[in-house]
């Protein structure tokens, strides 16, 4: 995974050199997706006090989203934005007793802001709300817990000017779920639902206007 956020730098960074007209802001609809590693705010080798013999706090992250940016300027874009993200995966082992497994996802609307440089060049913020759903299948039973919780994101981009065909975004992206941070203390899983954050690439396709 880290590769893969590497490999999308790298692109960035590349399409810098490559000579290319001036890109300005433009109002539209685009979709895209996203791949990462996400984690959730949970202890290291415990659980609720409870020592395991193996612990993996993270795992594969990845999403889809739908949105529309309307450009106030050549340069400044805001927007809304909705998506589905299937966060992280935390699993725990324990001697004698079994495994324990949470897996984060979450529904999500947001606002959004974007600066769009002339040179291809951009930077973004979001914030919103998401309904962040958490479901435990442990060995002493299984639960599920979900609650609406604040969001952001921010991130960097390059965009491609496809012509008549749109364009088409590249970008780097961090996410943070604004939940319980259970990383130094207990928390019932069954009750509370911990925060959750990921470290993403993702592409997104704007539609020709």
């Amino acid at each position: 995974m880290n590769k893969l956020i590497v490999s999308a730098v790298a692109l960035v960074m590349a399409a810098s050199v490559v000579p290319a007209m001036a890109i300005t802001a433009q109002s539209g609809v685009y979709v895209g997706g996203v791949a990462g590693y996400g984690s959730a705010a949970l202890p290291n080798n415990s659980l609720n006090g409870v020592p395991s013999t193996s612990s993996k706090e993270g795992s594969l992250a990845w999403g889809g989203m739908v949105g529309y940016n309307y450009a106030l300027t050549d340069h400044v874009l805001v927007g809304v934005e909705a998506g589905y993200n299937q966060d992280a995966k935390a699993s725990y082992t324990f001697a004698g007793l079994g495994n324990e497994t949470i897996k984060s996802r979450d529904l999500d609307a947001m606002l959004t802001s974007t600066y769009q440089f002339s040179s291809g060049f951009n930077v973004f913020g979001k914030a919103g709300a998401a309904e962040l759903r958490q479901t435990v299948d442990a060995y002493d039973g299984n639960s599920r817990v979900t609650r609406i919780r604040p969001t952001m994101k921010v991130g960097s981009g390059y965009m491609f000017d496809l012509g008549n065909a749109g364009a088409m975004d590249v970008f780097v992206q961090y996410t943070h779920i604004f939940a319980k941070n259970a990383s130094n203390s207990n928390v019932n899983l069954a009750t509370t639902p911990v925060s959750v954050s990921s470290v993403q690439v993702g592409v997104t396709y704007n539609l020709p206007v």
